[in-house]
């Protein structure tokens, strides 16, 4: 009892144990047994825990050269039969309980997992944060001490386990989800701010500022924001700290926006690029108007084609596209069109992301600059058509397109139909043309049908596991007449083409019909 009270008295002086922990790169090297009366001892590469107890176990905390430190502390275990309730709020108290005394005490202390070993919070973590109301989760946060003396490097603990710059150690995520037990309301932004970048960047504890922001008042989310601004470029690119900052993106007032939107004025180009940076950049595109476009746009815009190829910025360059105003079109495709040697709206048609950035243009482009642009892919349609991404700016081109360029492309299909038709990206075409077209311009390309020998075009389309799509899409969409005589030319090729199964589907078809 009285080693337990000396044990306690020596645990309580938290701020002396802070401030020499972390003016020193310290090192927990061993438990061992020592008949010392000194529980710390200060050397300059370690701190040697010992007491006048027996500690059979040891364990060794790797350290670096960047004075960085790890926020925690384990203390061996030893049994006691009683203590004060006060002393609940002593870091690590859990740890010298005995299970005789949780047993004897259960409904004064359900919530507490006696006899099990305990990992406390970080020293200098504001004082709610260590309240006995968290106790249960921490003690389920047990630290693996073998770990340690693996040589484990700390990128192998886990995503969650430590920030992204590898020269500072992050609290464990465990740790700081002890903010969120029995919805505590007592923690508030008031009592985090100070560490709200470690907060932001956790798992837990960015749900944590999530979910209090939402419920808290002006004051709160004033010092939230004055707490976060430091650290906003940081943050965006993080994980779990893109989701504050979109969160401040979407309930700052004008002021704060144009404060938020200043700070990030000289990295959107690298944000946009970032995966998670470009959640950031399109939550402003979402939630701002066409200015808000132009100023995002104007931050790319020396970069527009590497963002466009960019597997996150292409998101960012559709909504510039959706959301900019009409007067700045011309100056996008300038933007991209700066080669007078090369085709840039063709090589980013054929790329996977940017082929996404040409159909956008179409969709939202006001129709002067559309129809350049159209004009500008025509040069290549060839080349469009028969490829796997280029054939979906194809069937946006003939969407958007006016009749004459309509009939270029319809022309081109029909100077090749068999050709096309047995292309796997091409046969996309076709059937969207189809689809979309006029019944006149049907009749172009489904008469195509009737001016070749039948075992030269109908017949190798039918055996094609894609030309057989086209041919059931003629026969849907050919006005009545055509289809009868599709229909008679199909079926009067029983003799040809009755071995490819195929061929019943698109009897089957021709059924429906008749």
């Amino acid at each position: 009892m009285d080693q337990s009270k000396e044990i306690l008295s020596e645990l309580h002086d938290y701020k002396v144990w802070e401030k020499t922990f972390l003016q020193n790169n310290c090192n927990v090297e061993s438990y061992q047994q020592d008949h010392g009366k000194n529980f710390m001892t200060e050397d300059k590469s370690r701190f040697e825990l010992t007491s006048n107890r027996n500690c059979q176990n040891y364990f060794n905390i790797p350290t670096s050269d960047e004075n960085n430190f790890f926020d925690q502390c384990f203390i061996p275990p030893i049994q006691i039969k009683s203590f004060n309730q006060m002393d609940l709020n002593n870091i690590g108290m859990t740890n010298v309980i005995g299970n005789d005394f949780g047993l004897t005490n259960d409904s004064l202390f359900s919530y507490i997992n006696f006899g099990t070993s305990l990992i406390p919070q970080s020293y200098d973590m504001e004082e709610v944060l260590l309240k006995y109301q968290n106790m249960e989760l921490l003690n389920n946060f047990i630290l693996n001490m073998n770990f340690f003396e693996n040589g484990v490097t700390p990128n192998d603990i886990g995503k969650n386990s430590f920030i992204s710059d590898s020269k500072k150690i992050r609290l464990p995520s465990k740790l700081l989800r002890c903010v969120n037990v029995q919805n505590d309301k007592d923690i508030t932004l008031f009592h985090i701010k100070s560490h709200i970048k470690l907060f932001a960047m956790d798992q837990y504890g960015s749900r944590f500022i999530q979910s209090k922001y939402l419920i808290s008042g002006d004051d709160e989310r004033v010092a939230l924001f004055e707490a976060i601004l430091p650290h906003i470029y940081i943050l965006a690119k993080n994980v779990f700290g893109n989701y504050v900052i979109q969160l401040l993106f979407n309930f700052s007032n004008k002021l704060e926006r144009e404060q938020l939107l200043d700070i990030i004025s000289n990295d959107i180009f690298k944000l946009t690029i970032n995966q998670f940076g470009c959640r950031v950049i399109q939550k402003i595109l979402d939630t701002g108007d066409s200015e808000d476009a132009l100023f995002i746009y104007n931050g790319i815009k020396h970069n527009l084609i590497i963002c466009s190829n960019n597997i996150h910025g292409n998101h960012v360059v559709q909504k510039i596209v959706k959301k900019i105003a009409f007067e700045y079109h011309t100056d996008i495709l300038n933007s991209i069109d700066y080669d007078s040697n090369s085709n840039n709206f063709v090589e980013l048609s054929l790329h996977r992301h940017g082929c996404r950035i040409i159909q956008a243009m179409l969709e939202y482009f006001e129709r002067d600059n559309c129809q350049y642009l159209i004009k500008r892919l025509l040069e290549n349609i060839d080349d469009l058509l028969t490829h796997e991404y280029g054939n979906y700016v194809a069937q946006k081109v003939f969407i958007h397109s006016s009749l004459k360029d309509q009939h270029c492309i319809l022309e081109n299909l029909h100077k090749d139909m068999l050709k096309y038709s047995k292309n796997k990206f091409a046969s996309n075409v076709i059937e969207v043309c189809l689809d979309s077209g006029l019944p006149s311009q049907n009749k172009f390309l489904i008469q195509k049908l009737f001016q070749e020998p039948y075992d030269k075009l109908v017949y190798p389309m039918i055996e094609d596991q894609y030309g057989n799509y086209v041919i059931q899409k003629m026969v849907s969409m050919a006005c009545r007449c055509t289809r009868k005589k599709l229909i008679k030319i199909l079926k009067s090729s029983d003799h040809y083409v009755l071995k490819h199964i195929v061929y019943k589907t698109n009897i089957s078809k021709c059924n429906d019909f008749c």
